[in-house]
């Protein structure tokens, strides 16, 4: 049941900002970026050469780019929660691709967001996947050496998709003056405010009129990646999905891939078979 209207503000998805200090542009591949991480990395001084945080949203590109694994089949843009995707041989190879990383000592076992942030901030990475939130806050720590990338391809010369989503400003289903309703969330999202919202916090809204206009190269890995985007499902079983971060937590700490991720999906789909939701 509908139970709220609403008009998108912002497309969000992730993409790769560099460092023009460190590098002069960005990696084109995934085995680019292990060479490049290999010359720039000393963890003894918190330097690396590329970070990404250890979290499914961001690592569903490796999963995806070996082979198509996918979170749930999907027919005429229905998903089915019983055929799950993530446990296929395509994310366990992508995975292991990523482990080669934490293998080498590339990438920290342990790295949370705001650790990843702070560095990159600081100047002393390289490379980093994040998504629109930052580029203010990436700017105006690196000012004029900031650039940005689509992700890297990976699999030979395989364009990564990314999770996309849609902000949107909402209003209640139940309002009594639903009209007035709608047209709050008309004016919160025409040329002005969108550009208002552009010019604050550096996501892009959907608008052609604002999308065109864009003339800064900073957004360039932004505006790339976003067609290489997948749709992230918005039905309640994706709830217990969020869980293959267990599997990457047990991949980080030397478990073998193949048994995570199957032992987790596995987890998954029984806690997805207990929710009861309806079709």
């Amino acid at each position: 049941m509908v139970r709220s209207m609403g008009a998108p503000v912002a497309i969000e998805t992730y993409f790769a900002y560099y460092n023009k200090s460190l590098m002069d542009s960005a990696p084109e591949t995934i085995d680019d970026v292990f060479t490049m991480s290999q010359e720039l990395t000393d963890a003894s001084q918190d330097q690396y050469g590329f970070l990404v945080s250890p979290e499914f949203y961001y690592l569903y590109s490796f999963m995806n780019a070996y082979g198509g694994g996918y979170v749930f089949g999907e027919t005429d843009g229905v998903y089915d929660p019983t055929d799950i995707g993530l446990d296929n041989e395509g994310s366990i190879e992508g995975l292991k691709k990523y482990k080669e990383f934490i293998d080498a000592g590339l990438l920290p076992k342990t790295l949370t967001v705001d650790v990843l942030d702070g560095l990159f901030k600081e100047g002393k990475v390289g490379m980093v996947i994040s998504g629109p939130w930052n580029m203010p806050i990436y700017k105006e720590a690196l000012g004029d050496d900031l650039a940005t990338a689509p992700l890297p391809m990976m699999n030979g010369e395989v364009a990564p998709p990314s999770f996309v989503g849609v902000k949107s400003w909402l209003v209640s289903y139940y309002s009594e003056n639903q009209e007035w309703a709608a047209d709050l969330a008309k004016f919160m999202t025409n040329n002005e405010n969108s550009q208002l919202y552009f010019d604050v916090t550096g996501e892009l809204p959907p608008r052609p009129e604002i999308l065109d206009a864009v003339e800064d190269s900073i957004y360039a890995g932004y505006t790339e990646q976003v067609p290489n985007g997948t749709l992230m499902p918005n039905i309640p079983e994706m709830s217990p999905v969020w869980d293959m971060d267990v599997a990457i937590e047990l991949i980080n700490n030397g478990s073998d891939v193949e048994s995570a991720v199957k032992d987790t999906v596995q987890s998954i789909k029984d806690n997805i078979a207990t929710m009861g939701t309806s079709e």
